[in-house]
């Protein structure tokens, strides 16, 4: 089965370099995929790129509207969708075609993201336990992010592909939404990409806020504009995790690679990003607008 592998950037070429050197290694025989990088800045003047890919310019929108733009000039029977930040192992797409051939009942696969840091730290260390839980993801919650997810092309055709006026948490959206009208999506742990953490406080709030307005979008639409039904999924965005951060302090779920003084800022910092996000969603609904967030 021929693979489309479709890349969004915006202004992130030197990682972008890597991506693509990363994919030039794959085991799958090049004749068996292709290469979409689709770039989502308007202002955009790309440096030279390889002559065995396409470049497609689809500055409207945000980066679920560029992957649409790529799928639709994508000419394989499966969709691979990366982020221009990650850097896929060799058996990257030979794993994904492996978990379509053998499991033909899956329209959706979800691969394996592991981090990759220079340095370690808080930040780090909340990425590592929180961050890209795929195989969590996929068996409990029925959707894979895009930086490792792969599609059927016919299924993403027939589905519409992602809801392109999302700016975060098109991924859940679009999973979940296929899961629900009885599509299947399974996890493959070969299927294996790097990612780079988030190393500073600072980033991990700068993607919460992108995460705040993305989930706003998806509270309005599952309230149908019914002012009591928001009212009642906002409350519910501001419920308290106590287990989850008891769990974090007691060394389970994964924090038990954590120093219990390591352990302490993590889950303070979980307890945080969870109030901002509700905290936001708060705001725009008082302010009576989104409250956006700018970063692709």
């Amino acid at each position: 089965m021929k693979v489309s592998v479709i890349i969004p950037t915006y202004r992130d070429w030197p990682r972008l370099r890597l991506c693509l050197a990363a994919l030039a290694r794959q085991t799958l025989p090049a004749a068996e995929f292709e290469l979409i990088v689709v770039d989502n800045d308007a202002a955009s003047v790309p440096p030279p790129l390889p002559a065995d890919l396409r470049y497609l310019h689809a500055p409207r929108g945000w980066s679920y509207a560029a992957r649409n733009a790529g799928a639709a000039q994508a000419t394989g029977e499966l969709l691979a969708f990366t982020d221009a930040d990650c850097q896929p192992e060799p058996d990257w797409l030979r794993s994904l075609v492996a978990a379509f051939e053998q499991r033909p009942d899956w329209d959706l696969v979800g691969g394996r993201i592991d981090i990759l840091a220079a340095r370690d730290n808080t930040a780090v260390r909340y990425e590592r336990l929180f961050e890209f839980q795929q195989q969590q993801l996929v068996a409990l919650s029925g959707y894979s992010v895009t930086a490792n997810l792969g599609v059927r092309r016919s299924v993403f055709e027939q589905r519409g592909g992602f809801d392109a006026g999302l700016k975060s948490c098109g991924d859940s959206e679009f999973c979940t939404r296929l899961v629900a009208l009885g599509h299947r999506i399974g996890y493959a742990d070969g299927m294996r990409v790097l990612h780079p953490a988030r190393a500073t406080l600072a980033e991990i709030f700068t993607k919460n806020r992108r995460i705040a307005t993305g989930q706003y979008d998806r509270l309005l639409r599952e309230s149908h504009g019914r002012p009591a039904a928001l009212a009642a999924l906002l409350l519910h965005a501001f419920r308290p995790r106590p287990r989850e951060w008891y769990y974090i302090l007691a060394g389970g779920r994964g924090s038990e690679a954590f120093t219990p003084a390591q352990r302490l800022p993590v889950m303070l910092l979980r307890a945080l990003l969870h109030y901002q996000i509700a905290w936001r969603m708060l705001l725009s609904r008082l302010s009576g607008r989104r409250n956006e967030q700018e970063i692709r």
